[in-house]
């Protein structure tokens, strides 16, 4: 393989990795549990999860998203075939008692991505013996 070669082949690969990212978007809540208000101003942060599957207990990974973001972009590891499910939760901040909401089992979405089919060339013709 010549230096030309490895390079194709070098970005080829980094451009099937940012094709799959993961655009997670959410709304903030506007109430506590018990239906009270709940201002932005005391929201510190969304945390969000993620699992290889939608009934998973395994957590793979997490991350902290500060408010007032309601959108983040979590790159797939070098595996990027498969299923990945999130999660999110609403941290508050310390001044406003530092809670954090529940991570409702119901409220996973997930995203699959097929592994890329390898292209086989076709077979030669015109074969002749003699």
């Amino acid at each position: 393989m010549n230096l030309k070669t490895k390079s194709f082949l070098l970005v080829f690969f980094l451009s099937w990795q940012v094709q799959a990212d993961d655009t997670i978007t959410w709304v903030h809540p506007t109430q506590y549990t018990d239906s009270s208000a709940l201002s932005l101003a005391d929201i510190e942060a969304t945390v969000i999860r993620w699992y290889p599957s939608a009934t998973s207990t395994v957590v793979e990974s997490s991350a902290r998203v500060a408010a007032p973001a309601t959108s983040v972009v979590l790159p797939r590891s070098t595996t990027v075939a498969g299923t990945r499910c999130y999660q999110a939760a609403t941290r508050m901040l310390p001044a406003a008692g530092g809670q954090q909401s529940a991570f409702a089992p119901s409220a996973r979405v997930c995203k699959t991505i097929a592994a890329p089919v390898a292209k086989k060339p076709k077979p030669p013709t015109g074969l002749t013996t003699q």
